[in-house]
């Protein structure tokens, strides 16, 4: 194996190139590349000793996915432990009703079906392989990535010098940053625990409930994880290949080439012992100029069952501030705890109409900001700026409600906010 001391000022030049290029694949909202995925799974399960998925269950959304891989392997699991295959499915079935809403209800139960139709069956009849066992299930993710990360992050740590892994890393390594795909996670995670907490049938729907929230996250990121800090991330290795001839032994490259296939074909996938569930890329991933999820038009993040969420320069919003902002009230900006919510609400109705429409006038000016009095209202609010600006030269403008009514200055009101006094609120830097 060739070892690689130093890059070349010929081959740092193409760092814009690699970021370009595994920034686009990251991002792509083209329709997955479903049999070369399919292919490149299956060599993934055989590196890490296991037998070939008997299905392979394509579904339409990260929510469908979060919520129809872990039930199905609940399914699979209590199957195989129990004498009356019949009665455990009829009982899930029961809770998954209440476990999923109704947008994606149809989805789940038929990406389920999909998967335990074919591994029920095996499971049943004793031809199932490995061990029997929630663990067995869940723990697959793990091997299929690390038969693919350990041995790549191995021989790669051997044949590159720690300063040029740093140069690479730092240059290529998060191509696609992290920004799109914990937005996925979070909104996945928030719309899976809203799901659930209505699944609670008995026994079953109480395991059932259990088993999604612990297990939902088990998934691999697919083209979210194109980049990233970790040796095996594809946009890294195939840097080193690509660009500076790194060699790497046959086995290794079999490894990290299927699982850069992977990444390359498809969106998030989660891996069982009999199945596994993969999702297709999204219908649409809007971002502004400085990469943050955005759209003032729709969805930021559009899945292909529709569903997905709206942001404004990277927050995430209700639908009604990209959808309507025309319907933004007065109630609904007073009313809102969230300050930067808050923010983009006063930005969409507009900072001069809000003062004039709600009637405020200024009782006070400092270098703090603008404090107003509110008719009506129970406490004072004060306007205050940005002093750090955002990193296209723009300043926010936020409105804070005073937590004390007796507050007579900004720099008061600003500190009450914090719950402190004003000869206690003094920092040097504001952001």
């Amino acid at each position: 194996m060739n070892k690689i001391t130093s890059l070349t000022d010929a081959q740092k030049a193409r760092f814009p190139e690699w970021v370009e290029k595994w920034t686009c694949i990251g991002l792509c909202t083209e329709p997955a590349d479903r049999p070369k995925f399919e292919h490149a799974v299956k060599i993934c399960y055989q590196k890490a000793d296991l037998q070939p998925p008997k299905s392979i269950v394509w579904v339409d959304s990260p929510l469908v996915l979060a919520l129809a891989a872990p039930i199905a392997a609940f399914i699979i699991e209590n199957i195989k432990q129990v004498k009356e295959p019949d009665a455990v499915r009829g009982a899930v079935s029961g809770a998954v009703g209440d476990a999923v809403g109704v947008a994606v209800h149809d989805a789940v139960h038929v990406a389920v079906d999909g998967a335990v139709g074919v591994a029920v069956g095996g499971a049943v009849d004793g031809a199932v392989r490995g061990a029997v066992g929630d663990a067995v299930g869940v723990a697959v993710g793990g091997a299929v990535s690390g038969a693919v990360h350990n041995a790549v992050d191995g021989a790669v740590s051997v044949a590159v010098g720690g300063a040029v892994d740093g140069a690479v890393r730092g240059a290529v390594g998060d191509a696609v940053g992290v920004a799109v795909h914990d937005a996925v996670h979070v909104a996945v995670r928030g719309a899976v625990s809203g799901a659930v907490d209505g699944a609670v049938r008995g026994a079953v729907g109480d395991a059932l409930k259990a088993f999604i929230e612990i297990n939902y996250s088990k998934y691999i990121g697919g083209q979210f994880w194109v980049g990233g800090w970790y040796l095996g991330a594809p946009s890294y290795i195939s840097f080193f290949e690509e660009v500076c001839g790194l060699q790497l032994s046959p086995d290794v490259a079999e490894r990290t080439h299927a699982y850069q296939d992977t990444a390359m074909s498809a969106s998030w996938w989660w891996p069982h012992t009999d199945f596994v569930m993969a999702c297709e890329r999204p219908r649409a991933i809007n971002r502004d100029q400085n990469g943050r999820l955005h759209s003032a038009i729709g969805r930021a993040f559009e899945a292909r069952d529709g569903w997905g969420f709206y942001c404004w320069h990277g927050v995430r919003v209700p639908a009604q501030l990209i959808e309507h902002p025309e319907s933004i009230t007065l109630e609904n900006i007073n009313s809102e705890k969230n300050a930067e919510i808050k923010r983009i609400m006063l930005e969409r109705y507009g900072l001069e109409r809000y003062i004039t429409d709600s009637g405020m006038r200024v009782a006070h000016e400092d270098q703090s900001g603008k404090l107003f009095i509110l008719p009506g209202a129970q406490f004072p609010v004060v306007l205050v700026r940005n002093s750090t600006p955002e990193p296209d030269g723009t300043v926010k403008n936020y409105v804070l409600t005073a937590t004390r009514r007796d507050v007579k200055t900004a720099h008061e009101a600003v500190a009450s906010t914090f719950g402190l006094r004003a000869d206690q609120y003094n920092p040097a830097h504001e952001s």
